[in-house]
């Protein structure tokens, strides 16, 4: 698999910065990473080829400016750059990206100049289509230019247009067809390569000459819901830090750092042990940040059993341990800035106000204030607890068969194996103590009969009539000897059933 060389430059500042590089490549980013990252820009010109693969979870996208008859392409293309480096820079400012910020650079390739960008949005789909619908709103500044984005699966827009595009486009011929031009969908019609995707450069020739030629479509309707979608999932936390960690975050530590921050504590420590209250400073005081529902939500379920004011605490020691882990992981060695207590007030009162908000409506692109989403909990807090556990374990699981579906393909392709070392086994098993352990803690006993609902609905995608043929099925037959109705389309295909009749067989043991 295709890796990046690299993450982002160690800076101070909490601006977007523009660093000028060779080949006419400009490099846009903010602060919320170590090290400089360096993209490829070649991806976007190779990546319709067979088997060609590249990062999980990283949408990619490049704007061409196309126009027969203009002369400066890139003059007018730097422009529209610093222009587009305007409208991102609220969301660089304030936003909370779960794993990276967009970065974007100014290239060029044989006679095309074209910006070419990366957002690494790991679980946050959000972040993705944040990002794609600002991109959109973009190309409605000029009519010539044109956007063009996709993933490892491949065409993002047409898995969200499964319903809507022509019956001969899918994702073996959909390659380069599909762009986005002043906020409506062109696809390059099938007389162009049928039957196959299309290299970068013969779209470009077919959109720069035959542009009337394409189908349009409108908009997925997802992009409509956005960045309202986004800004739901917004929450703000408090939490009681002492002086030098509340200096450092106000000092030098970006939203999206913080969130990052949090983000890989948590991947580390989905269950934090906490220092006894005498080993924590004597004079805390409070803070207020803004974080993904995500990373909310694993400060309140890890600190749910203390009372408000010992899980404020708690919390603080959440945020403290994981601006160290940053720090150190990315070898950042901030300057020690000391921040007072009236700037902390001043600081507290501007979160509360919601900066990006407050940007956002000043800009006009949003009308009033948008409130959080919370997700209701059940009375019962344990259970409820419990399954946001099953959801994450279920999402990682779901994670790691695409992965292996991935890898066993490049296996099958280079006819070899990759053993998995003592070590990742070592790591798998102390993965399980752990949570055996926190089981155990927290004398939690979990029902059977709700966990097999829990795992046919969430993680098998059963409907009520397929469970219910589930539990009446008599695993000690021999399936193939069983006739079950064809009515519908709630048919279960034998190799499931053989599946999850040996799942129940495991289970009972």
């Amino acid at each position: 698999m295709r890796g990046r060389r690299g993450e982002d430059e160690d800076c101070r500042a909490r601006m977007p910065k523009i660093y000028i590089r060779e080949h006419l490549h400009v490099v846009w980013t903010s602060l919320s990473s170590t090290k400089f990252l360096t993209m490829d820009p070649d991806i976007a010109w190779e990546y319709a080829k067979p088997d060609f693969l590249f990062d999980d979870d990283t949408v990619c996208f490049t704007i061409f400016y196309l126009h027969p008859y203009q002369t400066d392409i890139s003059g007018k293309l730097s422009k529209l750059f610093d222009q587009l480096t305007i409208q991102l820079d609220p969301y660089i400012k304030y936003y909370p990206w779960l794993n990276a910020v967009p970065k974007m650079i100014l290239d060029r390739k044989d006679n095309y100049h074209y910006i070419y960008g990366e957002l690494n949005y790991q679980d946050a789909f959000e972040d993705a289509w944040l990002l794609l619908q600002v991109l959109t709103k973009f190309t409605s500044r000029d009519d010539n230019l044109y956007l063009h984005a996709f993933d490892q699966n491949g065409e993002i827009l047409l898995i969200e247009l499964h319903d809507k595009i022509p019956k001969w486009l899918s994702s073996s011929n959909g390659g380069n067809r599909c762009w986005i031009n002043n906020r409506q969908i062109l696809v390059i019609p099938e007389s162009c390569e049928p039957g196959s995707g299309l290299k970068l450069q013969d779209s470009l020739e077919f959109l720069l000459n035959y542009p009337f030629k394409c189908l349009k479509l409108e908009l997925p309707s997802i992009i409509s819901e956005f960045p309202k979608r986004a800004l739901q999932l917004i929450h703000t936390q408090k939490a009681l830090v002492d002086k030098s960690t509340w200096s450092l975050i106000i000092s030098h530590l970006s939203p999206s750092q913080m969130a990052q921050a949090i983000n890989e504590y948590s991947k580390l420590h989905p269950h934090p042990s906490f220092l006894p209250a005498s080993s924590v400073v004597d004079t805390p005081k409070t803070i207020y940040i803004q974080l993904p529902y995500l990373l909310s939500t694993y400060l309140d379920l890890s600190t749910k059993s203390f009372d408000e004011d010992l899980a404020l605490e708690k919390k603080g020691w959440i945020l403290q341990q994981s601006v160290r882990s940053y720090l150190k992981e990315h070898d950042l060695n901030l300057e020690q800035t000391e921040i007072s207590e009236d700037e902390l007030a001043k600081h507290n009162e501007a979160i509360l106000r919601d900066p990006l908000q407050s940007e956002l409506k000043r800009l006009e692109i949003i009308t009033h204030h948008v409130k959080p989403k919370h997700i209701e909990l059940t009375q019962d807090g344990e259970d409820d607890a419990w399954i946001e556990e099953f959801r994450e374990v279920f999402s990682n699981l779901n994670r790691q068969s695409d992965t292996t579906n991935t890898v066993n393909d490049e296996k099958e392709h280079d006819n070899a194996e990759v053993p998995v070392s003592f070590g990742e086994r070592e790591a798998e098993k102390d993965e399980d103590s752990i949570t055996r352990e926190y089981l155990k803690q927290e004398n939690i006993d979990i029902d059977e009969d709700d966990f097999f609902e829990f795992f046919c609905k969430e993680a098998l995608k059963m409907d009520d009539k397929t469970m219910e043929t589930l539990i009446n099925y008599q695993p000690d037959n021999d399936i193939e000897d069983e006739e079950f109705s064809d009515d519908e389309d709630e048919k279960i295909d034998s190799e499931q059933f053989k599946l999850i009749q040996n799942l129940l067989r495991s289970m009972k043991h």
